[in-house]
């Protein structure tokens, strides 16, 4: 059902208009879609990248400090990042610089909607015509409760 959901997304997306790096306003919110997980998209996810035991056996994990199947705390990013910013700005992206600040505030269950954003925190251009940009990355669930947060480093060509 994910493979459907990140597809139709993709498809989706890829007719949306595409950010222009000039563009961009500093620190204004810019959406990047939602996604809602099943227990095998949870389970499949941890098993390729994180294979803990309340990630990926839900007995262990219902006796966790979770008292549930969780989401890995990458996977939420790692989702929206791929269906949501990618195809918005990755067409200027020459490399990543850092990933700072990255925080799991609350944990990510099965079925439960999470929404996504991110925000122009700092744009510099620099000498030799590319521009630095951060990106605050902030996750939300269905309460508007922040979930987790993240800056990454942008290296963007002009």
């Amino acid at each position: 059902m994910l493979k459907f959901i990140l597809l139709f997304s993709f498809l989706l997306l890829c007719f949306m208009e595409k950010l222009s790096i000039r563009n961009l306003e500093l620190n204004k919110q810019i959406d990047i879609g939602s996604v809602t997980l099943s227990e095998q998209d949870i389970i499949d996810y941890a098993l390729a990248n994180d294979p803990l035991d309340f990630h990926i056996n839900k007995k262990a994990a219902e006796q966790s400090i979770f008292r549930g199947l969780v989401a890995s705390g990458s996977q939420i990013f790692n989702v929206l990042h791929k269906t949501g910013w990618l195809p918005l700005v990755g067409h200027t992206v020459l490399c990543g610089l850092e990933v700072n600040n990255w925080k799991f505030l609350r944990p990510v269950y099965a079925n439960q909607t999470i929404k996504g954003t991110v925000t122009p925190i700092f744009i510099k251009e620099n000498s030799d015509k590319n521009v630095i940009i951060v990106w605050k990355y902030e996750f939300t669930d269905s309460k508007n409760e922040l979930v987790q947060t993240m800056e990454v480093t942008i290296l963007h060509k002009k």
